[in-house]
This record gives C-alpha cells, sequence and structure tokens, in this order.
C-alpha cells in the first residue's frame, strides 16, 4: 500500500471512530450547509444522484427527498463506520430510494454518464489526487448534468488562536502538518480556486457563492464534544495522552475569554461550488 493510500485509509479510521457521533450533538451545521448544497444543484423529481463522502446522510436524505420516490440516490464513503451507521439510519427511514455503498472517492464504480447529479459535502480536500477525482465525478454525469461541491472557506478571525495552541502540546509534530482548519491547504478555500478546479475538470456554467452559519456552543464542554464527533478529533487524539489534559485546559482558558451569555460563538464560513457538464 503506498503513502496516498495509506493516508486514505487513516482518514477513513478516524472518521469511522466518530461515527457515532458525527453531526448528531452540538449546532447543526452540517445540515445547515447540506440543504444549501442540495439546493445549489437544483435537484429534480425522478434525476439519480450520487452523493461522495456521505458520511452520516445529511446531503443523502436531503437529496432524496427532492428527488422524490420516482428518484434515486446513492450514497458512498470509505468509512466502515460511517457506511454502517448510515445504512441503519437509511434501514429505519421511510425512504426507499436511497441506498450506500463502501466506496473510494478516487475509483468510482459507476458506468460513464450515470447520474443526473453529483454531489459532494466538504469531502474533496481529503483526496490525494483531487484534481483526478473531480475527473472521474464528471465521467459519471450525464451531459448536462450537475456537480456540486461544498468547501470550507475563510476562518473566524476570533479563532486564530487554536493553531498555536495545538501546536504547543504536539511540539514533534510536522512543521507543515495542518493542526487546525486555519491551516489547511487553501487550495479549497477561496472563490477563484473552487472555480479553477471545476474549470479544469471540465465543467461549465461554473458558480461559486459563500455562505456563513453563526453557531453558538452552549458551554466548553459542548464545544469540546462536538470535537471530538468530527475529523478535528485528529488533534487531540494526536497529542500524547500524556499532554491530552493539558491541551483541553489550555483551550478551555481561551474559551473563558469568548464565552457570552448566549454561548461560545463561532463562524463558519462554506463555499458552495457548481459546475454543469457540457451536453
Amino acid at each position: 500500500m503506498n503513502a496516498d493510500e495509506q493516508q486514505k485509509q487513516r482518514i477513513a479510521a478516524l472518521f469511522s471512530r466518530a461515527s457515532d457521533t458525527y453531526s448528531t450533538i452540538g449546532p447543526p451545521f452540517f445540515q445547515h450547509f447540506a440543504s444549501i448544497l442540495v439546493s445549489a444543484a437544483n435537484l429534480k423529481p425522478g434525476e439519480k444522484v450520487l452523493d461522495v463522502a456521505c458520511g452520516r446522510g445529511a446531503v443523502l436524505f436531503e437529496a432524496a427527498r427532492r428527488v422524490t420516490e420516482s428518484g434515486e440516490v446513492v450514497g458512498i464513503d470509505l468509512s466502515p463506520g460511517m457506511v454502517a451507521q448510515t445504512s441503519e439510519a437509511v434501514h429505519d427511514s421511510e425512504l426507499r430510494n436511497l441506498d450506500v455503498l463502501a466506496m473510494d472517492a478516487e475509483q468510482l464504480d459507476f458506468p460513464d454518464t450515470t447520474f443526473d447529479a453529483v454531489l459532494c459535502g466538504f469531502g474533496i480536500f481529503f483526496l490525494p489526487h483531487m484534481a483526478e477525482a473531480l475527473k472521474g465525478f464528471v465521467r459519471v454525469l450525464k451531459p448536462g448534468g450537475r456537480l456540486a461541491v461544498s468547501t470550507w472557506g475563510e476562518d473566524d478571525e476570533r479563532w486564530r488562536w487554536i493553531e498555536d495552541v495545538v501546536r504547543a502540546h504536539n511540539p514533534d509534530a510536522a512543521p507543515d502538518l495542518p493542526l487546525s482548519q486555519a491551516s489547511m491547504p487553501r487550495t479549497t478555500k477561496t472563490v477563484d480556486a473552487m472555480r479553477a478546479h471545476l474549470a479544469a475538470a471540465g465543467l461549465t456554467e461554473i458558480e461559486v457563492s459563500e455562505h456563513d452559519f453563526d453557531l453558538w456552543f452552549r458551554d466548553k464542554d459542548e464545544y469540546l464534544a462536538v470535537q471530538w464527533s468530527h475529523g478535528a478529533r485528529v488533534f487531540l487524539e494526536m497529542t500524547p495522552p500524556s499532554r491530552r489534559d493539558a491541551l483541553i485546559a489550555d483551550i478551555f482558558l481561551h474559551l473563558d475569554t469568548m464565552i457570552t451569555p448566549q454561548g461560545i460563538p463561532q463562524r463558519l464560513r462554506a463555499l458552495i461550488s457548481v459546475g454543469r457538464k457540457p451536453a
């Protein structure tokens, strides 16, 4: 297994560990942005849709409702935990027009021109070969089909401190290792960058819009629980156990300075990027 495959497996395992509570606790920001993403894709009854990196199904279920019983939605994810949790949720739901499969987003096992729309919520920046993966998404689109993806935009300036705090408790981390959303690669964080990515994949009629969500954590404990529930848990897990309590204590000291009567504020910004495959 090469380094890229090892990295993908580590990410899949990370999200499996988070799958029990992923997108189920704290402020509902995944659901908020999923609704915007699905609306931007302009899904219609009867269409066939692929949801890449479906996670716990925020986009998946919204898309299934939009295409109605005459349509079909397939969700894929590389994380076994996510697939298991979401498959159970699908089984327990009243919807009968969707399915969940374990699949690598970089190796889509579908024929050409299968789907009317391909969606991917906050997933493309995890892919080692993102440019080729986007071309794969376009390959499975029908002519005239739409690709809609969400990525994180610019970060809340009030939270710039988190990078330094996490790194201070991880002195052995590689200098270029992203330890917070703020230090993630900028290749998917700007409007111009996302326009370029979709154009390079062969799409036209590209539109990229910015959307903010102002959330409030009730208290420090809810903030910590939410971090354990999604990909940010990697920064807690990578901290040596002997230093983890000190890291959390340091984070809590900073949160003390941010608490208001409404709770702890954070602004999340997402980019919603949509393009069409030429007919």
